[in-house]
Order: C-alpha cells, then structure tokens, then sequence
C-alpha cells in the first residue's frame, strides 16, 4: 500500500482517502482528491470524510471502537489518532499496529502506545463504484517544458562524446595486453615504442573530448536551469490565490527547490547511466568472450546487487521524503519566526520559538541519518558482494592460466576490465536507484504544476463603474453553513457605499468576491456590467482596485511600488497621488526618498503612513471602482475625513468597509451586512 504525505499540517484526513483510494485503484493521489473534493484548510471531522469517501465511490461507516477490536475491521481503514489527527490501519500485527501516517510515513505502534494514542473513532470502507468514475481520467498529465531543436541537437551532442569517451577508455586496457604478449615475450623495444605512442595520442585525444563534454554539459546545465525555474516560477506566481491562501511559505520553497533535485537527479544520472549500461553491457561482452565462467561470475554478483538495493530502496525513498517535509517545516518556523520577532520579543516567548524550530529541524535531521544510515547499509553490502566475487573471478581467472586457458596478457586485461566492471556496475545501480527518487520529486512538483493557471479574458479598460450582486451567498470549503446568504445590492457610477457589520460577519469575504478572490456558492455578480464568472476570469484589474489589510509592499522601491512597476510613469500625476494622500513630504524627508527600498520602508513608516501608500497605489492606477476594507482604520480622524474628501471628489464608484463613524458623512448610502443579508440603515 502506498504512502501518500499531506500537503498541509490541516489535510491529514485528504492525505487517508488519498491512501485508501489508491489501494483500490492504484493512481488516485492528493492533488486529484484535493480537486475532486476541494481543500481541508480547516481539517476535516470523521463525518466529513464519511461523506467525501461516499462522493469517492465509497460506502463509508464510522465506528466507535476498542483498540484490541480492530481485527474486525476490513483493512485499511482510518483512525482518529491523538485527538487532532487521522491516519491509515494498513496491518495488524501480533505486537501492535502497521500505520500509515500521513505526516511521518509508515510506522509499527505497539499496543501499549496504540492505547494512549486512538481515540477510538475508526472509518471503515467498502468500494461501492469504481472510483475512475468519480475521479475522472486515470492520470493527470503534466506538460513539461519543450525543448528547442536546437537543445536536442545538444543533447545528441552529449550522447554522442560521451561515448567516444567511454569506448577510448575502454580501448586502454589493450595497451597492457600488447606490452605484455608482444613487446616483452618477443623483446621487440621498437613495438613498445610505437604501442607508447599511439596510446599516448589516444590518451590526449580522450580529454579533449572530455573537455568538451564537461564544457558542453555545464553550458547546457546552465540554460536548462534557466528555462525550468523561470517557467516553473512564472506558472507559480500565476496560480489563483486560493493556492497559497493555506500553503506555507516554507512548503513552497521546498516544493520549489524540488525542481533542482529533479533536475540534478535527471542530468547526472540519465546520459551517464545509459553510458554505463553500454559500459556494462560491452565490458560483459569481453569478459564473456574471454571465459563465460568470468561472465556468469558477473551476472551472479550483477543480481545480487540488484536484489539487496530493492530491498533497501522503499525505506531510503520514505526517509528522504519525510526528511525533505521536516525540513519544509523547520523553513516555515523559522521565516515565521523572523517575521514576528517584534512579537516574540515584546511577549519574551523566544524558548517556545527556539524549540518549535529545533523540534521541526531536529525530526528532519533524524530521518536525514536514517537516510544515511539505510545508504550506507546498501554501498556496504554491494562492495561486500562485488569483492566476494572479484575474489572468486580472479580465482577462476589464475586457474585458466595454469590450465592454459588465459595467456598473461589475457589475465592482466581481465584484472583491468573486471575493476572496470565493477566500478561500473556499482555506479550504474547507484544511477538506477537514484533516478527512482524522481517519483517523488516530481510528486511533490505536480503540487504546483497540476494547480491551474488563473485564465483572464482581455483586460477590460473602461467599463460603466457600476457594481451589481444578485442573491449571493458564500460558504466557504467545509464550513457547515453560509457566512451570509441573499445578499444583493447595486451601485452606479460616482456612488459611495458604506458596508457595516458585526466583526466575522463576512464584509471581507463580500469584498474578495468582487475582486474575484473568491468565488460565491450561488448568486451572480456585476462589474461595470461585466459577469464575474470563472474560467476565463474577465480581467478588470485595470477597472477595479482595492486597498485591504492583506496589501504588502513588493520587493523594489516606493516609487516602483506606487506606480505598480511601471516603465511609463506620469510623474506629474504620480506628485499628485501623494499629495493627495499627504505622503510627498514625509517620504521626500526620507534619506533615499520615493527611492527607499521597500523592506527598509516598511521599517521606517508608521502603520498609518504604510495605509496611505497603499491608497495612493490604488488611485495612482485610475480605477473606475475602488474597493476599501479598513483602509484608513490607523490614521487620526482629522487626516481620516481630509482624504475622504479628496476621494469624494475623484467620482470614484466606492464600496467600502469601516467600522469608524466618520465614513458617515461621504457615502452616498449605508447598509449593514447579516447573515441574512443587507440590511439598509
């Protein structure tokens, strides 16, 4: 049964279908149920995944049982696993239990601890359809970058050296054999000469095509680099937000870096695997021709090797995984603790910090030894074996030169050979076992990959400025009920509307369905008369802004970031923002001014001054309609009612939420949002 990790710490219970889908099916992985079901960003409960196994094909009950009652269950089944967490029963033991947890990988719990840790809830399942019929097609096929005729042609190139390379080296060896059964047997110095020399053009010929090769591969190590990561950054950043909402950052970058890992894994070790395997396979060939005992000998210690690295493989690929999401994980603690150092050290909790970070790094570690420890056993155990049978083949060897089977000459090229071999042989196993790990690397890639691009129509650059919402109502993934529901309201051009509301009651969720960060459960909504529908999305980037509590300057300078990076900047409109916000001068009293990096600038400026950016990186854009959330919630209210009246002034269509009282005074209307709907006030 295959173990399958959780993408997040909150998709235990997806990561448990996932396993139990594919026992049944053999290709049903996370991110096929996290489409098909949607996302856990709050967990699951039993009775949820009850109902997602049903959706799955599956004819699920929840028990309540006692741990040494579990035989009666059918295998494999779910447990609830220390009050906060989901794993899979895939064996009982005599001495406890064979886990599978989607956090750690597969695991043997003795019954003593089995007893502290289930809480006695287990799902069990029965197949009632096929789950192809639920999931769709058997396999999501992931498009790789296309290589340009011109990077084949390079890598025929490579192929091509690579193997007059190995074929001159392999021609060295005969360089011994002629000395010996000619030069010296019949004393003939000039033949020595001559041999000494050829092979010395030889040798000089061979680096040079090794030169060329380690230039040619570095060269195309380098673009190819180049071309993954940038497409695989740019498809990253396109992804819709829902993607990132519950991801973290250090999950990400280790996703990310999974790329090199791949790539690293596929240039070392697919070309020089296939010349190895020529290696093997010709240098077999001599050594078959030269007594077939020699060549039976090989194929022996060949097989052994094969078998011992089978059987260590599954444990090494599994501690490489959970060492790789450990190490995600210590990542994430420990960005998330640089971020909110002021926090961590105005409350004096460093030692909860400190130690949530070594526990992540300290799991990562430990499994990075098991790693180790497993590898090692393997290289040991394969020289073990390919020594025993270089042993053995150079008895068989020395006994065919005193039956006169083997010349000398014979003997010393089988030596050479048989090293040659061995190296080889090990190396090409090696090569073979490393390339099994890209499974998992590119597994955890298709996390990134099998996610859609956000499809936009053509931007849209002048609409009516009007807002309209019908009957929406919005209940986000796994929430029991709506947040709100029946919501609908109008708005048109210049109008200023002033959303209300109890805290949680939705005005933020309402306000990301109209800037299409989320979607409604029913109901439709208008901007500029434009159907906010999905797939493609209309682009109305250019017609809509916003200024929320999420906003963050982006890596660049103040300028870059007001002006959104652009390269035709109004500089005269641009002086007019500020003052408008009444921002010139307290960033042209900056020693760097509208120049100051943003990550020194978010150190500087004051929370309310950072809001005052923000608002004037929406009005810098012109839009049409202009969503705020709290977007002056830290300003006085003095400067608070200035800029209100600078906005009223615009005839910019305003949607806006504030729980202050001076809004009061500029909307044009005011209603209060329940979780019945809108309330006019």
């Amino acid at each position: 049964m295959r173990w399958i990790a959780q993408g997040e710490q909150n998709e235990c219970g997806l990561a448990c279908l996932a396993m139990i889908a594919n026992h049944y099916d053999g290709f049903s992985n996370l991110q096929r149920i996290r489409k098909r079901l949607g996302e856990a960003p709050f967990g699951s409960t039993a009775a949820q995944l009850v109902n997602q196994a049903e959706q799955l094909g599956f004819s699920a009950s929840a028990y309540s049982v006692r741990l040494r009652d579990l035989k009666k269950l059918k295998l494999p089944a779910i447990l609830h696993w220390q009050m906060n967490h989901f794993v899979v029963l895939k064996k009982i033991k005599r001495k406890g239990l064979c886990i599978l947890d989607p956090s750690q990988g597969e695991r043997f719990i003795d019954w003593q601890s089995g007893n502290h840790k289930f809480t006695g809830v287990a799902l069990e399942f029965d197949l009632e359809r096929p789950i192809q019929l639920s999931l769709g097609q058997p396999r999501e096929t992931q498009k790789l970058p296309k290589l340009s005729r011109a990077s084949w042609l390079n890598l025929a190139g490579l192929l091509v050296t690579s193997l007059l390379v190995q074929l001159l080296m392999l021609a060295m060896p005969f360089h011994l054999q002629l000395i010996i059964d000619r030069g010296v047997s019949f004393a003939d110095l000039d033949f020595v000469v001559a041999i000494s020399v050829l092979f010395a053009i030889v040798v000089v010929i061979r680096q040079l095509f090794s030169f060329g090769y380690e230039w040619a591969f570095a060269h195309f190590n380098q673009a190819l680099s180049k071309q993954l990561s940038g497409e695989l950054f740019d498809h990253l950043i396109h992804l819709p937000l829902r993607f990132f909402r519950h991801r973290s950052v250090g999950n990400l970058m280790s996703r990310f870096t999974s790329l090199d890992e791949l790539k690293r894994l596929l240039l070392s070790n697919v070309f020089p695997l296939l010349i190895d395997a020529f290696f093997v396979l010709l240098v077999g060939v001599i050594l078959l021709s030269l007594s077939p005992l020699l060549g039976f000998s090989a194929l022996v210690a060949f097989t052994l090797v094969m078998i011992i690295r089978s059987l260590c493989f599954r444990p090494f690929k599994e501690s490489n995984l959970q060492a790789i999401e450990h190490h995600a994980d210590s990542q994430t603690q420990y960005v998330a603790s640089v971020r909110s150092i002021h926090s961590i050290s105005c409350l004096g909790v460093e030692a909860n910090a400190v130690r949530r970070w070594r526990d992540a790094f300290s799991l990562a570690v430990s499994y990075e030894y098991k790693a180790l420890l497993i590898s090692s056993i393997m290289r040991n155990a394969q020289q073990l074996v390919l020594s025993i049978e270089m042993l053995v083949g150079t008895y068989i060897a020395a006994s065919l030169v005193l039956s006169g089977g083997l010349s000398i000459g014979q003997l010393v090229v089988y030596t050479v050979y048989r090293k040659l071999f061995s190296d080889r042989l090990a190396t090409a196993v090696d090569r073979i076992f490393q390339l099994r790990l890209v499974e998992m690397h590119h597994a955890r890639l298709c996390d990134i990959t099998a996610e859609g691009r956000e499809r936009f129509a053509t931007p849209l650059i002048k609409t009516d400025s009007s807002l309209s919402i019908h009957d929406v109502s919005y209940q986000p993934t796994n929430h029991r009920k709506p947040i709100f529901r029946d919501v609908s309201l109008r708005l048109d051009h210049g109008e200023w509307l002033w959303l209300k509301g109890d805290s949680g009651v939705g005005k933020s969720s309402l306000l990301r369905l109209l800037m299409q960060c989320e979607q409604p459960s029913s109901g439709t909504l208008f901007v500029g008369g434009v159907e906010l529908r999905n797939d493609p999305r209309p682009d109305l980037r250019k017609v809509i802004t916003s200024v929320t509590p999420l906003d963050s300057l982006i890596a660049g300078n103040l300028a870059e970031n007001i002006v959104s990076f652009s390269d035709d900047v109004d500089q005269s409109w641009l002086r007019e923002v500020l003052e408008y916000c009444e921002l010139l001068h307290c960033l042209q009293a900056l020693p760097l001014g509208l120049a100051t990096p943003a990550h020194d600038a978010e150190k500087v400026l004051s929370s309310g001054q950072l809001q005052r950016v923000f608002l004037a990186r929406a009005l810098y854009r012109k839009p049409q309609i202009l969503l705020l959330d709290e977007a002056t919630s830290h300003l006085d209210s003095q400067l608070e009612q200035r800029i209100f009246t600078v906005l009223k002034r615009t005839e910019i269509t305003i949607l806006a939420v504030s729980h202050g009282s001076n809004m009061g005074r500029f909307a044009t209307s005011t209603v209060r949002l329940t979780a019945q709907g809108l309330q006019p006030e």
